[in-house]
């Protein structure tokens, strides 16, 4: 936990949790703005449906994936600059937990753009003149997007934390958001699983159809994570 507060400190200038509130507000105007569109010309819309397909578009394909770029690179820079890795793991502490507490730190930017998205659907969709309780499966899509982003997130960290220059992770983050954005449209998203998470954001997909899904981006997550918390292990601090 302290070693946490003090990675907390270190990020505190940078904005990444006010970043994550806000983040999500961007796709809650566009569907917002969808659904008056849709409004005039269909007599009957839902505000729960028309928000909930338009919204993760934005929020899922674009927002989400940026936040992670901008706080992976942000931390691995922090570390990458002015010997910060040599004074780090000098410290008498593991580096198993240095790595898991920088991880944790990303996982809790997510969760909180994820909750804020949540919850600025949900005021959106009722100043919209939504009726009755949110539909359970928006709650159980932020679950999936979750552990479908994980392999995107273990990748960006690993880049971010092994090299200095910001290009090689920037590239790769940006090269897959913009990729994901057209495979998921085509019959070829199932072949590419960084398009999951948008995937899995659209339509009524039900458990079965899930499983497969978050099975492979939990497979691919441990093989990503594993090889390179044991390299960090490794790691020579000049």
């Amino acid at each position: 936990m302290e070693l946490f507060k003090v990675e907390l400190v270190k990020i505190k200038r940078m904005s990444v949790y006010q970043l994550a509130v806000l983040s999500p507000l961007l796709s809650i105007i566009i569907g917002a703005r969808s659904y008056g569109f849709m409004k005039t010309k269909v007599a009957k819309v839902n505000p729960w449906q028309v928000m909930g397909t338009i919204a993760p578009i934005t929020f899922v394909g674009m927002l989400l994936p940026i936040l992670i770029i901008y706080v992976t690179m942000t931390i691995g820079r922090m570390e990458n600059a002015n010997n910060g890795w040599k004074q780090l793991l000098a410290m008498p502490v593991k580096r198993s937990k240095v790595y898991l507490t920088k991880y944790f730190l990303v996982l809790s930017v997510i969760i909180v753009a994820l909750i804020a998205y949540l919850i600025e659907y949900i005021l959106g969709a009722y100043f919209l003149g939504a009726k009755g309780m949110i539909p359970t499966e928006v709650i159980v899509k932020m679950i999936y997007i979750f552990i479908a982003i994980q392999p995107f997130t273990a990748l960006l960290f690993l880049l971010s934390n092994k090299f200095n220059s910001v290009i090689i992770p920037l590239g790769v983050g940006m090269i897959t958001v913009l990729s994901s954005l057209i495979i998921v449209q085509s019959s070829y998203w199932k072949y590419a699983p960084w398009t999951y998470a948008l995937s899995l954001s659209q339509g009524e997909i039900n458990i079965i159809q899930a499983l497969p899904l978050l099975f492979i981006s939990l497979l691919i997550f441990s093989i990503i994570f594993s090889l390179d918390i044991i390299n960090f292990n490794k790691k020579d601090v000049i």
